[in-house]
């Protein structure tokens, strides 16, 4: 009998000899990556972008130089997977035919509620790193944070199917509303309700500091 293990991180990461900078690719901006005609942005382009953890690349940079398989152009045929598309999915770790699937998402409208969940938290892993790299900076406009939210808040409704991709997408919600409140005090009631969520702790934990009183809601 023969066994094959696969670990839940995939396979190790595709080196390339270029040097060129991961870049942000703004949401209005047009690029062509492997004859995929991109007419949306909001993800890291590039070679050279370390991952926010301080260990390998970061997962969600689309590198242009690795080999992807050539354009599907056949529509609602089945998105290619493989065992490369771990639990912690990174572009580089993909294989050539993955590489490939996740192009031909991103060319769409990326609202498939098919699409293989691994593909999807690639890219909200570079919304992530867009928004907690630049927390502390000017970086973002407000414009642009807000369509952050509002992408991670479409990406939530549509694939809320998987209780894991509902539940960091929503937490992220909420550290997002956090970090602008003001930006977004008429937004939070869009966003989804999770089992001790931050905003829960946020609030638990002022209470706590300030030597307050928990109200019965909030015990509730």
């Amino acid at each position: 009998a023969t066994f094959t293990i696969y670990t839940s991180y995939g396979r190790e990461p595709t080196k390339t000899n270029n040097k060129q900078k991961g870049r942000w690719i703004g949401q209005n901006e047009r690029i062509t990556i492997n004859d995929r005609k991109l007419n949306t942005g909001l993800f890291y382009y590039g070679e050279v972008l370390d991952a926010l953890s301080g260990y390998g690349v970061e997962p969600s940079l689309v590198d242009n130089t690795l080999p992807a398989s050539n354009p599907c152009s056949k529509i609602g045929s089945e998105i290619y997977t493989d065992e490369t598309l771990g639990y912690w999915p990174s572009y580089a770790s993909l294989s050539k035919g993955c590489r490939g699937a996740y192009l031909d998402w991103l060319a769409s409208d990326r609202s498939d509620p098919d699409t293989p969940i691994g593909y999807v938290f690639i890219y909200f892993y570079g919304l992530e790193r867009r928004v907690i790299e630049n927390k502390s900076n000017a970086q973002i406009a407000d414009r642009e944070f807000l369509t952050l939210f509002e992408e991670v808040l479409r990406l939530n409704n549509v694939f809320s199917a998987n209780r894991s991709f509902r539940g960091y997408s929503a937490n992220f919600l909420e550290l997002m509303a956090l970090l602008r409140p003001t930006l977004l005090e008429n937004r939070t009631r869009e966003i989804p309700d999770t089992n001790n969520s931050l905003s829960f702790r946020v609030k638990l934990a002022r209470k706590v500091v300030n030597e307050q009183l928990i109200d019965a809601q909030l015990a509730l």
